[in-house]
């Protein structure tokens, strides 16, 4: 799979390309789909593809997706945790299902 469906399905879903989380968690689901790798080792991955710490790979995203569910109308203090979302955007593009992310 390539990445620009990965962008089509995120922005689908309601994610915000405004963020720099968005092409962190892009990218983390791109190398997920093509290795299976643990969470750490994608956001090792993703740091070393920007530059950057792989602490401030896992927080971009954290505000990303804390934002989108915010966005959603759903509360702050619920907002499911970047482990959950990756496996749960990875596994839906595998299987190719288009269904909304995280109805929790």
């Amino acid at each position: 799979m390539d990445r620009s469906a990965i962008v089509r399905y995120l922005m689908a879903q309601g994610f915000s390309p405004s963020y720099l989380g968005f092409y962190y968690f892009r990218d983390c689901i791109y190398y997920k789909l093509a290795t299976g790798a643990g969470t750490k080792q994608l956001y090792i991955a993703v740091a070393a593809d920007y530059k950057t710490s792989w602490k401030a790979v896992e927080h971009c995203i954290r505000t990303l997706i804390r934002n989108w569910y915010i966005d959603m109308g759903k509360p702050p203090w619920k907002t499911p945790c970047n482990k959950l979302l990756i496996a749960q955007a990875s596994g839906r593009l595998r299987l190719g299902n288009g269904e909304r992310l995280c109805d929790l």
